[in-house]
């Protein structure tokens, strides 16, 4: 089966999310997205270095992508998805030191780091 590996970020211009590939710095310090045919067409735009997220290559129990800075909902808690060097994977951290393998589906997208700020309390 192969990987998936693609990557989401905010425009700097409209504020919109645009999916693609990663490109890295640019001349100016931003970063860049290359979409594909169906998204963007294949140029790059800048997007704010901070929302760039990675695919994790598992989706929701709705079915929606799952990226890197998703919060998530599961019977279990709240959690954050995000990228661990200790485990080399994508996990769920729940805020209180407790880090859970990213490996199943039974949780629910109820918004991300970026756009949903108000996320990040205690629940």
């Amino acid at each position: 089966m192969k990987r998936e590996i693609k990557f989401r970020g905010k425009r700097v211009d409209k504020g919109d999310w645009v999916f693609g590939l990663y490109c890295g710095e640019t001349n100016n310090g931003c970063y860049c997205l290359i979409g594909n045919a169906e998204t963007h067409g294949k140029t790059g735009c800048h997007v704010y270095p901070e929302t760039v997220g990675q695919y994790t290559g598992l989706k929701d129990m709705n079915g929606k992508d799952i990226y890197e800075g998703d919060k998530l909902f599961r019977q279990s808690g709240f959690y954050t998805v995000t990228w661990s060097e200790s485990y080399c994977g994508f996990m769920k951290d729940n805020g209180h030191g407790g880090v859970l393998s990213l490996n199943d589906c039974e949780s629910e997208i109820i918004g991300n780091i970026h756009d949903n700020p108000e996320l990040l309390e205690d629940h």
